[in-house]
């Protein structure tokens, strides 16, 4: 294996800066991905760093020293020339200021997203969350979640206490990044993966790489979860004092639920893989999926409940993207595409019924 390294010269590092400055100003924010792409090209050197903190300190005032240096309309008199020189003066302590907080934002993204440390994550109900941890490792945490991380100096230790998180694992051999779930475990070295804990069962999706599935026979031993302001120190579990025993190898490309032994495997194509990762951008993909499966999906992102009053509908087949943000959107789908009445019994309580079927709520 070869030592050596290649190096960006300034002008390359300058050139993916601009890019990278253009990306974070644009209305869509960073994506997971993005987010950890971003955060390893600022690490590969002090020059990365520099070179975009150098570049932020004259984004907000780009436009106007463009037209000063290349002017659009050639000035028929000094008079022009004046009023644009004197409006970059009038606005020059504005962009001073939005500098200034563009930098401190800057600074404070760099270091806070060096800085997650132990402690435990929780989202409302419709809400995500992306975390990166102090090792490098992007937690992506799904609607209705806790997550307790507990790092040690030999161990990456992950508890899923309720909901689902993705994962993109930070290689590092010396310390094994272990995900515990109910009662199982999900460890890996350097990859990405799902972790989602149904009632007692632990459902699995791997993206890239391999993950070993575990279990013990007896409970975890881990504490459970009262409230959100629990400490590290005070709600810590001990892992070492638990056997496990390995059920399965999981491959990239594939899924699988568990419990004390593996209820169901199943091998995923690239399309079906990423409709089922898209939940991470606020976006809920169904192909040819039942009624049943999609308002139990659905429930899991609204306080509302959601309940098929007609039992011709539950095999129901639905397609289709919508916005996990965006619940009456849905509803106006089933109407009009669909055939379904959707009655609202109160603020909190929805029915669906068949329109083909005379009964009413």
């Amino acid at each position: 294996m070869s030592n050596l390294y290649t190096f960006a010269d300034r002008k390359t590092i300058e050139s993916e800066a601009r890019l990278w400055l253009i990306k974070m100003d644009n209305d869509t924010p960073l994506s997971p991905q993005q987010t950890k792409a971003l955060r390893e090209w600022i690490g590969r050197s002090t020059a990365h760093r520099e070179e975009l903190l150098r570049l932020t300190k004259f984004w907000n005032s780009a436009n106007c020293l463009i037209e000063l240096a290349v002017p659009l309309h050639k000035p028929s008199t000094r008079t022009k020339l004046g009023r644009c020189a004197t409006d970059w003066r009038v606005t020059f302590a504005t962009f001073a200021l939005l500098v200034i907080l563009t930098v401190a934002v800057i600074f404070q993204w760099l270091l806070s997203s060096t800085s997650i440390a132990n402690g435990i994550y929780v989202t409302a109900i419709g809400e995500r969350q992306t975390k990166i941890l102090a090792d490098g490792s992007v937690m992506s945490i799904n609607t209705d979640s806790q997550i307790q991380v507990q790092y040690e100096d030999g161990l990456r230790k992950i508890r899923v206490l309720r909901g689902e998180v993705h994962f993109d694992v930070a290689p590092d051999p010396g310390r094994p990044f272990e995900v515990y779930a109910g009662n199982g475990m999900v460890r890996a070295v350097g990859t990405s993966f799902s972790v989602h804990l149904l009632n007692q069962k632990v459902k699995v999706l791997v993206s890239e790489g391999k993950v070993d599935l575990s279990v013990t026979n007896s409970p975890t031993d881990m504490p459970a979860l009262e409230g959100s302001g629990i400490s590290a120190t005070e709600n810590k579990f001990n892992s070492k004092e638990i056997a496990f025993r390995k059920l399965e190898s999981l491959n990239a490309g594939h899924s699988a639920i568990f419990s004390q032994k593996i209820d169901e495997i199943h091998k995923l194509d690239n399309e079906t893989l990423k409709r089922k990762l898209l939940w991470q951008e606020g976006v809920l993909a169904f192909s040819g999926d039942s009624l049943d499966e999609i308002v139990r999906e659905i429930n899991r992102y609204t306080p509302m409940i959601i309940e098929i009053a007609d039992p011709s509908l539950r095999n129901l087949k639905i397609g289709g993207r919508f916005k996990t943000s965006d619940i009456n959107a849905i509803f106006e789908v089933l109407e009009t595409s669909f055939g379904i009445q959707v009655s609202r019994l109160d603020d909190r309580h929805v029915r669906l019924f068949s329109t083909q079927n005379e009964q009413n709520p």
